[in-house]
């Protein structure tokens, strides 16, 4: 799903429902001239149900691409989502991508949610980590080795949601980060955020399964 863009997905969903809507009204003459209309009514709803999870499956996943990380794009949007209600955990290898002077809205809002919000690095030598720490937001130090995977995330866990984002970056090499809520994907981080909570043995309860 590396390529899904909203926009194109509705396009897409639009398009193949309509051809879809084409056959299923083929369906429908053929099985009529043998009076079978409730077999009909039933194929139909079937085909409009699979439609919807198609759609539903293929629209989970949000990309978000910046030029670069000390954008006003790339600002804006990390400030808001670090402002988001419930409790944050990011994982990545450091965090001097946090240091430019143009971060300070993103860092300060870090520091607003600083009893809601868990860090894990491998390297906690970014000037940011003590301010992070005075301010009373927990950093952990992990093994490199958990880090060399080069996976850089941001699991958001409220009452209501669970939302990961995961950075990639662009063969223009821009940046590009993929916002979901799948399952599966969200377990998957939870299980890695929980090993990083355990091998730091610290008490702090770690988003539920």
């Amino acid at each position: 799903m590396d390529d899904l863009q909203p926009k194109r997905v509705r396009s897409a969903f639009a398009l193949h429902i309509a051809l879809t809507i084409l056959t299923v009204a083929s369906a429908i003459v053929t099985i009529l001239t043998v009076r079978a209309w409730p077999l009909a009514a039933l194929f139909a709803a079937g085909m409009a149900f699979a439609e919807w999870r198609l759609y539903r499956v293929a629209a989970r996943d949000k990309d978000h691409e910046f030029s670069s990380e000390t954008s006003h794009k790339f600002v804006d949007f990390f400030a808001e989502w670090y402002s988001r209600p419930g409790d944050h955990f990011i994982f990545c290898k450091d965090l001097d991508w946090l240091d430019p002077a143009e971060l300070a809205e993103v860092r300060a809002a870090i520091r607003r949610r600083h009893e809601c919000t868990t860090i894990f690095v491998a390297r906690d030598t970014a000037a940011c980590v003590s301010e992070f720490r005075e301010a009373g937001v927990t950093v952990h130090c992990i093994p490199n080795e958990l880090a060399e995977s080069r996976v850089k995330m941001s699991l958001n866990v409220d009452s209501e949601y669970e939302r990961l984002i995961v950075r990639k970056k662009t063969a223009r090499g821009g940046l590009r980060f993929i916002e979901t809520s799948d399952r599966h994907t969200v377990a998957i981080a939870r299980t890695l955020i929980r090993a990083c909570l355990a091998i730091s043995r610290d008490d702090r309860e770690a988003p539920h399964a």
